[in-house]
């Protein structure tokens, strides 16, 4: 009796979908996007929250990943920016955050956030929960 291998879902096209890196730490942004890579997504980056309104504004995307700790306007106001935004109301957010947990989870929920991760996190995790967003 031979086993059967495992059945592997098929990677996302990159021309189909996007994820949009928004953390202000290089070093951040650069283990995301090896993160993200897994998902077979486009990846576009930005430094700040403006950064990512800016790249929104440019071209839409099919998920964001935001820091809440930032300098100027922190993870959250994004994200209230990002949702009073017609084009951008619906778009899936993972909210990163080394805070507290229970404020990250209160704040996440009233913003309608769809998943929310602590750091630090595992990667092989987290690119699996972006993958289950971009494919539902």
């Amino acid at each position: 009796m031979s086993e059967a291998s495992p059945v592997q879902p098929a990677a996302i096209p990159a021309s189909d979908k996007s994820v949009l890196i928004v953390d202000d730490d290089t070093f951040m942004r650069r283990l995301l996007q090896q993160t993200f890579n897994r998902t077979g997504a486009r990846l576009r980056q930005a430094a700040s929250g403006d950064d990512a309104l800016r790249e929104l504004a440019t071209a839409p995307a099919d998920l964001m990943v935001i820091d809440v700790n930032m300098p100027g306007r922190d993870g959250y106001d994004i994200i209230r920016t990002v949702r009073a935004d017609a084009r951008h109301a619906n778009m899936p957010v993972i909210l990163l955050t080394a805070g507290d947990l229970t404020e990250a989870r209160t704040k996440a929920a009233g913003l309608g956030v769809t998943d929310f991760c602590t750091k630090p996190f595992v990667p092989s995790v987290l690119a699996a929960r972006a993958k289950a967003i971009l494919e539902s």
